[in-house]
């Protein structure tokens, strides 16, 4: 089973671009990349691009190939691709930034009784009344610990 990158909807949208002026397009992107770093929405095609190269994260090569075969100009997804060389690693840490603070955090501890295997369930509720639900194994959980530990000893 193979994953959709872009939804059949977007593929119009992409396919337009190669009517427009490509210094253009590639302006546009970088600007929309820019404002998506700094944690901003954008429901432009360009926006609807980054988000789901920065879900999954994609690497610009695999990026070009993908507007290629859904029917953008080669050079076009080549520039593209570029951009997003460029922008991918602070649109992905914005894209990954939960906003919000934790009002509160549950745990349980299950275990699947044919493998034995145990996972702890965390749930963390926001203050603006959403929750986030976090699976570890035991190990998994003792290395965010740990990981946790170590950045509070050196801030």
């Amino acid at each position: 089973m193979s994953v959709k990158i872009f939804d059949d909807s977007i593929v119009d949208s992409l396919i337009k671009l190669n009517e427009l002026d490509e210094d253009v397009c590639v302006e546009e992107f970088r600007k929309v990349a820019e404002k998506m770093a700094v944690g901003e929405k954008d429901y432009s095609v360009y926006g609807s691009v980054l988000t789901r190269v920065a879900f999954f994260p994609l690497k610009p090569a695999v990026l070009q190939e993908e507007l290629v075969r859904l029917g953008v100009r080669q050079p076009l997804a080549v520039r593209v691709a570029a951009v997003w060389a460029e922008t991918a690693k602070s649109v992905v840490t914005a894209h990954k930034r939960v906003a919000g603070e934790v009002g509160g955090m549950e745990w349980e501890l299950a275990r699947d009784i044919s493998t034995g295997d145990e996972t702890v369930q965390l749930s963390l509720s926001q203050t603006n009344s959403q929750t986030i639900l976090l699976t570890f194994t035991p190990i998994q959980l003792m290395e965010l610990f740990l990981k946790l530990e170590t950045c509070q000893k050196s801030s």
